[in-house]
């Protein structure tokens, strides 16, 4: 941790562990993460899930459209086991075959889109595109943040000067 003391303005930095810690890590919900054909696998109606202490073999039951959805081969993704009171479930993310076709037999004629643009807005108000030319551009957001703490000010002033209850959105 850095901290700059405030009556010598000098910089201390203190080597911080778990143990500085006021409240112990508690995780709130019983979950774990498992990768297709590494952590678990789907066969002969059995589920094989890789665990600290081996691989154990689980019965499943599966809704007739997932069932559906197995047999015709559909790609699987990063499955998630969660715990609701005493009932564990695992979350498969599926991607139907049928959807792939659908998608390449779509209306939009691909070969006549020539620019692409992507899009990143960051968690930290920071913005990043990028076009099919190599053109890339970052706005660090300081100038709308700063325009919006104006419009914002204004408002409360204004809203002071005239008497009128301020409304929350």
């Amino acid at each position: 941790m850095k901290f700059r003391d405030k009556y010598t303005d000098e910089l201390h930095i203190v080597p911080r562990t778990l143990d500085w810690l006021a409240k112990p890590l508690i995780f709130k919900a019983d979950q774990a993460d498992f990768v297709r054909a590494r952590n678990y696998r789907l066969t002969k109606g059995k589920l094989s899930l890789s665990t600290q202490i081996g691989t154990i073999l689980v019965d499943f039951q599966t809704a007739p459209k997932f069932q559906k959805l197995l047999d015709e081969g559909g790609s699987r993704g990063t499955a998630t086991l969660i715990r609701r009171k005493q009932t564990w479930y695992l979350c498969v993310p599926m991607k139907s075959p049928k959807a792939e076709e659908d998608a390449s037999e779509d209306k939009i004629d691909r070969s006549k889109i020539n620019k692409i643009v992507g899009i990143d807005r960051g968690s930290s108000i920071s913005l990043c595109a990028a076009d099919s030319t190599g053109k890339t551009t970052f706005s660090s957001g300081r100038a709308i943040q700063k325009s919006a703490t104006t419009l914002h000010d204004f408002d409360t002033n204004y809203r002071q000067r005239t008497h009128i209850p301020h409304e929350r959105s």
